[in-house]
């Protein structure tokens, strides 16, 4: 990632909807990139950030969301 400091202060200003929305686009992007070896690495940085995503979200959301 190129700088999480940054990603992160952009990240915590949207709504909730819209971080979930973040992630749900990172984990349909490594669902189209998964299936080709060449993807391996791009694959690995959409790990680290939907992490990322998961974490700085968590605290906002319900149990159910």
């Amino acid at each position: 990632m190129k700088n999480l400091n940054q990603i992160k202060k952009r990240y915590l200003k949207e709504p909730l909807d819209k971080k979930i929305g973040h992630l749900a686009s990172d984990l349909a992007r490594i669902s189209a990139f998964i299936e080709n070896s060449f993807n391996e690495k791009a694959v690995m940085d959409i790990l680290a950030e939907s992490k990322f995503f998961i974490e700085w979200a968590a605290p906002e959301a319900t149990l159910e969301i």
